[in-house]
């Protein structure tokens, strides 16, 4: 049954001698929502070569043998076969999508009035940036997990780094977190398998975790402050980091907030918490994706509603290389 409605109630701010006073407000919309992470932001992006996509890690080379020299050096030379060792790897692709709906009376209503005329493509822009938020995210924390020699099974989301990594480090209430950090990295570095150093390294660190570190660098008696290093690097625009001087070079301390508190390992101690931190070799990170490297867009068309639907899909997962050697991730326990 049609009807009037009322459109007048609590339009006017006030009504004044010689004017009405009426809503206005800024053209500037607050906006400091978190649309991506720095990882995101510095690991590798390569094609991917299929659906799962696959490649081959060597894990180790031929094993050489002492000999006799043979002529007048005496003896024979004998010489022992051997064959590098080469591990088949496999990734599952994964997807990612937003959508967005615009009513065509909402669009003409809008235009008419000519009040945030831009909001219709920055709503357009923040799809894609929901789909890089995501990513950001699951980049760590995606639930799905390594099967065998491929990483994923059968989840639709990505395995994140923190399933993928198979070294863990816990560092006690009653043990330095400098100290632990840079042992951790030694005892990297000193691989004889696996050339680590001279590689790109970084440490991500959840940001309350940061604060017990630099608490502790802080409050220190002694030389462990010679190992701490304040404002050295720059790891993204506008943020600049500190940094712990380690085996394997002066590691940037990156603040990672999906990094969460509490969020994966054993349970803390009574009255203790999980802070956790991932040194990681960003040379061996990548995301393998099909079609592009960032968010696509894709219209519906107009349906019989006139509604105008439009798709943002992505199509692509992470993967850390050298999972169970290049790489740590752990929880510092306060």
């Amino acid at each position: 049954m049609a009807q009037f409605i009322n459109m007048q109630a609590g339009a006017a701010d006030a009504m004044v001698v010689g004017g009405i006073i009426v809503p206005e407000f800024q053209k500037e919309i607050v906006d400091i929502v978190k649309r991506s992470s720095i990882l995101g932001d510095r690991i590798q992006y390569v094609p991917a070569v299929g659906s799962p996509s696959r490649w081959f890690e060597q894990t180790a080379i031929q094993t050489a043998t002492f000999t006799n020299t043979g002529g007048s050096g005496g003896g024979t030379i004998t010489a022992t076969n051997g064959t590098p060792t080469r591990v088949e790897h496999a990734l599952q692709i994964k997807g990612i999508s937003a959508q967005l709906t615009y009513s065509l009376f909402d669009l003409e209503t809008i235009g008419q009035q000519n009040v945030f005329p831009e909001l219709k493509a920055k709503d357009m822009m923040d799809m894609i940036n929901s789909i890089a938020l995501l990513h950001g995210q699951a980049l760590w924390n995606g639930t799905d997990t390594v099967n065998g020699g491929t990483v994923g099974n059968s989840g639709t989301q990505y395995v994140g780094m923190v399933n993928q990594i198979t070294t863990v480090q816990t560092i006690l209430s009653t043990a330095s977190i400098i100290d632990s950090i840079r042992t951790q990295a030694a005892t990297m570095a000193a691989s004889t398998q696996y050339n680590l150093l001279g590689q790109k390294y970084a440490i991500y660190i959840n940001p309350l975790a940061l604060d017990q570190l630099e608490r502790e660098a802080k409050n220190a008696v002694g030389t462990v402050t010679r190992y701490f290093e304040t404002d050295t690097t720059s790891v993204g625009v506008g943020l600049t980091v500190s940094g712990i001087r380690t085996a394997l070079g002066t590691l940037p301390l990156i603040p990672e907030p999906f990094l969460g508190v509490d969020s994966f390992g054993a349970a803390a101690p009574t009255n203790q918490h999980n802070y956790p931190f991932a040194i990681v070799c960003e040379s061996l990170i990548e995301y393998q994706y099909i079609g592009s490297k960032i968010p696509r867009i894709f219209e519906l068309g107009t349906l019989q509603n006139l509604n105008s639907t439009y798709t943002s899909v992505m199509f692509g997962a992470p993967v850390v290389k050298g999972a169970s050697y290049a790489h740590v991730i752990g929880n510092i326990q306060r």
